[in-house]
């Protein structure tokens, strides 16, 4: 092998290296006594030994100190000194199921282990269902049991059902199924997209679809979707109807797509009724040449043709003979000259009758409801009611307060209900709690 290196120099090159002594020796000899250079060639060469069975044909081609040697010639050689690895092995596998229904039955396991699911949060209870394809027929109810029993503690489960999604009266299918249930069932379309990083999305969660009186007036009239906004179906959304900022309400028009109104800020539920009753007032999907229902109209004696007025006689004549086996004359019939009272002079008889009443506004409480009057001059007007009081003291308060309208026959709407035909049933019995009622003059 030759004579052994500066023992320094062979302990540096083992220290780096951790080969062999006698390895070292080989390499700084080859390297002519530089380590960094050996240990270079050591790394490259995968740590051959230049000492083992090939001695002899190291020490035949090694260069002597005398000799220089190219680095082709030198890379070359120690190429030669290495093995060859051996070929992977072969292996058989299956690349697609034998079964028709592979992708079906395969699509949403595949789909759930390529999407990341977010981790359970009071907050995100939305995005942990949205983590799979919507499916119809869901059951909310299970869904929400389910976010409940995973909380850690009592405390995180009171949380979890304070600003739990309103599944109650979310609908179960998609967007698309859902715009085309509302459009059969005629019924507006209510979109909520919520932001988990926006803490006033989860305020809507708590205080506004938790209310009552709100969930009743939409299910009435509405067919309500929440999605978060980084769900498959909130990113479809997004796509057609961006935001601005969040919180997000709209309504859609289930017959054209469009977007007929929109909350982009927090709102009471006090607030979001006036709004909600005021757009239900001043729009309808019925459609716009749908024919008015008319009433039948008497006609007097005179006006009739030969041929009807026969017929009714015949018709007197035959009930005459079934009720009396004698025969008796038939009696005249009798047709008033003058038409019956119709309801609008029935409704304006009963207008006429309420007077100008200023009574004390109640103080607020749990007894009390707010009213907002929408003026035919486009003001607007609030005032707290006892839910107990009759609809009547409306009447009464919007002929004291707008002095031009005591002498007229006004017309109090709500829904598109003419209020005069409840006047003696209180407010909480006619669904007008935080209601807005627009005044009008036929």
């Amino acid at each position: 092998m030759g004579d052994l290196f500066d023992p320094e120099l062979i302990a540096n090159f083992c220290q780096i290296t951790n080969a062999s002594p006698e390895v070292a020796n080989s390499y700084l000899t080859v390297s002519e006594g530089n380590v960094e250079q050996a240990i270079t060639l050591y790394l490259e060469s995968g740590g051959a030994d230049l000492t083992g069975t090939h001695s002899s044909h190291v020490q035949d081609d090694m260069p002597t100190p005398n000799t220089t040697e190219s680095d082709a010639e030198m890379a070359r050689r120690l190429a030669e000194q290495d093995t060859v690895r051996a070929p992977i092995a072969s292996r058989m596998d299956t690349l697609i199921g034998d079964s028709a229904n592979y992708e079906e039955e395969t699509f949403n396991s595949v789909y759930r282990s390529n999407r990341r699911a977010p981790p359970h949060s009071i907050f995100n209870q939305l995005d942990s269902m949205d983590a799979r394809p919507r499916e119809a027929f869901r059951d909310f109810a299970a869904e929400a049991a389910t976010i409940r029993g995973s909380a850690s503690s009592e405390h995180t489960s009171r949380l979890a059902d304070l600003f739990k999604p309103p599944f109650d009266i979310m609908s179960n299918q998609d967007f698309e199924q859902t715009r085309n249930t509302a459009k059969s069932q005629g019924k507006w379309l209510m979109v909520n997209i919520q932001e988990v990083s926006e803490f006033v999305c989860q305020i809507l969660n708590r205080d506004l679809w938790s209310d009552k009186t709100v969930q009743d007036i939409i299910k009435e009239n509405f067919l309500f979707l929440q999605f978060s906004s980084d769900s498959v179906e909130g990113k479809k959304y997004l796509t057609f109807y961006p935001i601005e900022n969040y919180p997000h309400i709209a309504i859609i028009d289930p017959r054209t797509g469009e977007r007929m109104k929109v909350w982009n800020t927090l709102v009471s539920p006090i607030e979001f009724l006036m709004n909600v009753t005021e757009f239900l007032d001043g729009n309808t999907l019925l459609p716009a040449n749908a024919p008015a229902t008319k009433k039948p109209r008497n006609k007097n004696i005179e006006d009739l043709s030969e041929e009807e007025q026969l017929n009714i006689a015949l018709a007197a004549s035959m009930n005459s003979a079934s009720t009396s086996s004698a025969p008796k004359s038939p009696e005249p019939i009798e047709i008033s000259d003058s038409e019956p009272e119709s309801e609008d002079n029935v409704s304006t008889s009963v207008i006429d009758g309420i007077k100008p009443v200023d009574r004390p506004e109640p103080p607020a409480g749990g007894d009390s409801t707010r009213i907002q009057f929408r003026l035919p001059d486009g003001s607007r007007v609030i005032r707290r009611f006892l839910k107990n009081d009759p609809v009547r003291h409306l009447f009464e308060f919007v002929k004291a307060t707008v002095p031009e309208l005591a002498s007229e026959p006004i017309e109090l709407v709500y829904l598109r209900q003419q209020l005069i035909d409840k006047v003696d049933g209180t407010l909480e019995e006619n669904g007008l709690l935080n209601a807005a009622v627009s005044v009008s003059v036929p």
